[in-house]
């Protein structure tokens, strides 16, 4: 771990109206703008495909994909397809509880279906998949453009003058 205060983010860098911000924007890694393709090990499972298509539609209206999404979009759509099957499992051997000789137990599905579901929420909060992350990333996009827009003018003035 490092010592000392963490560095300024570099949308604050631009929005100040830093050369290093400028700098260190146009040094950082840019993602592939486009519909990213699903992993081999989505295309052969169709409930994961499913999933897959309703991630890309529901995130990819916000316009902020990237080519490189598409390992977590297809981890996230496995784990989704996973917890909708257990979803169907527990409905057709009887419910959250099932009768057995011992007495009522918890479906062993029911542990599944829950593990899925919290596996598909890592992912997606790892991965910033929500609407709202990608929102977020959406406006930074805007907001970097802009500075780097009004830093770029700025300069190109005073070297005129």
């Amino acid at each position: 771990m490092s010592r000392g205060p963490q560095r300024t983010p570099t949308k604050i860098l631009i929005d100040r109206g830093s050369e290093h911000g400028l700098a260190r924007s146009l040094k950082e890694v840019q993602g592939t703008d486009g519909i990213p393709k699903p992993w081999p090990f989505i295309l052969e499972n169709t409930e994961a495909l499913e999933m897959y298509d309703i991630l890309l539609r529901d995130i990819g209206a916000l316009g902020v994909l990237k080519m490189q999404d598409g390992l977590a979009l297809s981890i996230c759509a496995e784990a989704l397809a996973k917890g909708n099957h257990c979803e169907r499992m527990i409905e057709e051997t009887g419910g959250d509880c099932v009768e057995t000789p011992q007495g009522l137990v918890v479906n062993p599905w029911s542990r599944r279906a829950r593990d899925a579901r919290a596996d598909a929420v890592k992912i997606i909060q790892a991965y910033g998949l929500t609407a709202s992350a990608r929102v977020g990333l959406t406006t930074q996009a805007v907001a970097a453009v802009s500075g780097a827009a009004k830093l770029a003018a700025r300069f190109t003035n005073a070297k005129k003058t």
